[in-house]
């Protein structure tokens, strides 16, 4: 039985269709695995994010624990100037010796506001990091895509080509019932050509 060119026009669009068919029931798996690998970025970037916090509360309980030694440090120095003044016969309370405890005060003190001046700038930085973090983490979550969603667009672009395909065949009567495969008529070159 011989082929007519619709049946062939209709083989094709049928293999057409299961390609696409197949083509969008494996851009779900596609899908998946790429939402995977956007989770598992998004899932690092947020733990860089939280060691960067640990890291900028490290520094500040550090400069804490530095200014809590500056502070101890500074009342010893006081506690000898005090003891050496007294030593010496000269009263501790008033004139230069005043003014000496007094000085060993302000360098606490600048001593102080260094540690934490810095602690603070370095706790930034971490903190600064970890918000870059954040960002890198929101954007893997925002190439995450809907399996369904390209499931649906992949079957309905393959739809789209199908209908295009139809339209053209049958512009070029592909699908007229009066088109059939025709034996082309052979010529005799050995007989003159007529």
């Amino acid at each position: 039985m011989a082929m007519t060119s619709a049946d062939y026009g209709y083989a094709s669009l049928i293999s057409q269709g299961v390609a696409a068919t197949i083509n969008a029931f494996g851009s779900i798996g596609v899908t998946k695995h790429n939402n995977a690998i956007a989770q598992s970025q998004a899932n690092i970037a947020r733990l860089n994010a939280q060691m960067m916090e640990r890291q900028a509360q490290g520094v500040l309980r550090s400069a804490e624990k530095a200014i809590v030694a500056k502070t101890m440090k500074a009342g010893q120095v006081k506690s000898t100037q005090r003891a050496r003044l007294a030593a010496n016969g000269i009263a501790v309370g008033v004139g230069s010796a005043a003014e000496i405890q007094a000085s060993t005060d302000i360098i606490k003190e600048i001593d102080k506001n260094q540690i934490k001046s810095n602690a603070v700038a370095d706790a930034w930085g971490y903190r600064l990091k970890a918000v870059g973090y954040e960002g890198d983490a929101l954007m893997a979550m925002a190439k995450k895509q809907s399996a369904g969603l390209n499931f649906g667009t992949t079957l309905l672009s393959g739809a789209s080509q199908i209908a295009n395909n139809y339209m053209l065949m049958g512009a070029r009567g592909v699908f007229d019932e009066a088109t059939t495969t025709k034996k082309v008529p052979s010529y005799d070159m050995t007989a003159g050509g007529n």
